[in-house]
């Protein structure tokens, strides 16, 4: 009984809300607003910038007159007589022998075959350890902007993150 009930009152409901009297064609209203349409004029020009309001000014140039915009400037060629130049200068190139050869980079040195080994006996070396070098000794660390001592000439281990990225 109460599953014919329930069955009745669902039944009814989907067929309410079926029938309700709203416009599925009704279109939701713009995101943005739309565009302001203005006719081309360029014969008269423009007085009012259409978008922001204000007021456009007229170019003037030097002489005072008023530059026409949107309208093609009229370029004239003039002929000149070669006659009237100075001759090109003309330069005989140098022959290989005359030619100094510099090597753009002068820092570049060529590495020897025969490298020089010099052995270390590390016998002979003192290890200084942190507890043992005292305040006034700073050559064998450093003293951060936190005021903690840093070793110097020992590697500190820095993980990396790994972060995936794509192509824009």
């Amino acid at each position: 009984m109460n599953y014919l009930k329930t069955i009745l009152i669902l039944s009814s409901l989907f067929f309410i809300a079926c029938n309700s009297n709203q416009k599925a064609e009704e279109t939701p209203p713009p995101l943005y607003p739309q565009p302001i349409m203005v006719e081309a004029n360029p014969k008269e020009g423009y007085k009012v910038n259409v978008v922001t309001g204000d007021t456009i000014h007229p170019i003037i140039l030097e002489s005072g007159d008023t530059l026409i915009t949107g309208v093609p400037i009229p370029a004239t060629g003039k002929v000149i007589n070669p006659d009237s130049l100075d001759q090109p200068q003309v330069f005989q190139a140098p022959s290989d022998d005359q030619l100094v050869k510099i090597n753009a980079k002068t820092n570049v040195y060529k590495i020897p075959d025969e490298l020089t080994v010099i052995p270390v006996n590390k016998d002979s070396l003192t290890i200084i350890w942190l507890e043992e070098i005292s305040e006034k000794d700073t050559a064998h660390y450093i003293v951060n902007t936190n005021g903690d001592t840093i070793k110097t000439g020992v590697p500190i281990p820095v993980k990396g993150k790994v972060v995936p990225t794509t192509q824009p």
